[in-house]
């Protein structure tokens, strides 16, 4: 009895067989590919988001400072096709001009991308500001968007100023597609909000 006993358990194979094997590995590896597609599909919703703030701050900046300026101005004048604002003010820095310049690294076939500069500084013609007030204020304004749709930023309504700016949420080359944040709104100075030529 003992000698067929011991039979029985010595010939008694654990383990797994090839077939088990082989169901095992099919399932981790679905498992694994579940779990790696939501991590990356987590990683892809991140950087949206991010990039989404990313613009709403810029625009926010923008929209701020260009209201800031329109509230207090006494005078202001619209030029370069509407890419450039220039404001005669009662703030410390009397003289602001915003104005766009292409960004040529950002652009692309079907997008034009903008960074808006603003130059502040005393009533002085704009070509002899000093070169230390001059700055970018922000980048990723979209002028002509991948539907060719077109923004023209600064427009004169009677004595009120109309701005629209669309910033993109990703401004690389390579994601032309990228929805962009719209800024859009009207502002009456303050003052008597006369059109000026150049602020001097």
């Amino acid at each position: 009895m003992t000698a067929s006993l011991r039979e029985r358990v010595g010939s008694d194979e654990s383990g797994l067989t090839l077939i088990e094997l082989v169901i095992y590995m099919t399932l981790a590896v679905v498992v694994g590919t579940i779990v790696v597609s939501m991590f990356i599909g987590t990683l892809k919703g991140q950087d949206q988001v991010t990039s989404t703030t990313q613009a709403t701050t810029k625009g926010q900046l923008a929209a701020t400072t260009i209201e800031r300026a329109m509230r207090n101005a006494t005078a202001f004048a619209i030029a370069d096709g509407g890419k450039t604002l220039t404001v005669l003010t009662t703030l410390d820095k009397p003289c602001q001009q915003f104005t766009l310049q292409r960004n040529a690294a950002a652009s692309t076939g079907s997008r034009d991308v903008y960074d808006l500069f603003l130059y502040q500084g005393a009533k002085l013609p704009v070509g002899t500001w000093p070169t230390a007030s001059t700055g970018a204020l922000t980048s990723g304004v979209v002028l002509v968007d991948a539907d060719h749709h077109t923004s023209i930023p600064f427009v004169l309504d009677g004595k009120s100023l109309d701005y629209t700016l669309w910033f993109a949420t990703d401004v690389k080359a390579s994601a032309p597609d990228s929805p962009n944040v719209d800024f859009r709104g009207t502002i009456t100075p303050r003052g008597t909000g006369g059109v000026i030529a150049s602020c001097s």
